[in-house]
């Protein structure tokens, strides 16, 4: 005959072991219901975010209402927000003239270019939002030059553009709903200092740059 001397099953744990078991299996449920609580929270801002930058930017008909645009001559939008009037005038050969002017300046799927035009005064360009626009500039020496205005400065684009009083400028907004900038004057902006670009005249002064031109002259 065959004897089986059992022992209880509980000796292979003593109490403390049992315990330490037990803490420990609760520690990794919790950790794991932890980690879960924080993907979902992740989640749920990842998607809040990319909801907001989807629709945090305003329409072309929100900017043009918000800010009272009106339609501008070379294109675009604008309205004047500044002018130096509680300091004194500038004398210039055309006239008397504010130190400094600024605008808002749009253009839009719809009116993508600013034509060719030239100002007397320098021009600071300031970007804001949108898509990039791309400046092209007839300098007096007849050399063109191409700019890039955008909110990107590791890819090239400018947030920032200067351009002298004597430069042909065109812009033009390749892609996209809008683009929205600042200019600043100085001295201060007056129809009388800007001539558009008739596309003959231009031309016949820079025969070399024949394409942008008549791209971009107003008919």
């Amino acid at each position: 005959m065959l004897i089986f001397n059992l022992q209880p099953t509980f000796f292979l744990f003593s109490p403390i072991a049992f315990l330490s078991l037990c803490l420990a299996a609760y520690s990794a449920h919790a950790e794991k219901i932890s980690d879960q609580t924080k993907q979902t929270a992740n989640h749920a801002m990842e998607k809040k975010l990319t909801e907001h930058s989807i629709t945090k930017q305003p329409s072309v008909d929100q900017l043009v209402k918000s800010l009272d645009l009106e339609p501008h001559v070379e294109g675009g939008y604008y309205r004047r927000t500044y002018q130096s009037d509680h300091r004194a005038t500038i004398n210039t050969p055309g006239g008397e003239r504010f130190l400094l002017t600024s605008i808002y300046y749009l253009l839009t799927k719809e009116s993508p270019i600013g034509h060719w035009h030239k100002n007397k005064s320098d021009i600071i360009h300031y970007y804001h939002i949108g898509k990039p626009i791309t400046y092209y500039l007839i300098h007096e020496n007849g050399e063109l030059e191409t700019v890039t205005m955008g909110s990107n400065p590791l890819t090239g684009e400018k947030l920032q553009l200067v351009v002298k009083g004597g430069t042909w400028k065109a812009s033009y907004l390749t892609d996209g709903e809008y683009a929205l900038i600042s200019e600043a004057v100085a001295p201060g902006f007056d129809f009388k200092d800007m001539v558009l670009g008739e596309e003959n005249n231009l031309l016949t002064l820079y025969p070399q740059h024949s394409t942008v031109i008549k791209q971009f002259s107003k008919h």
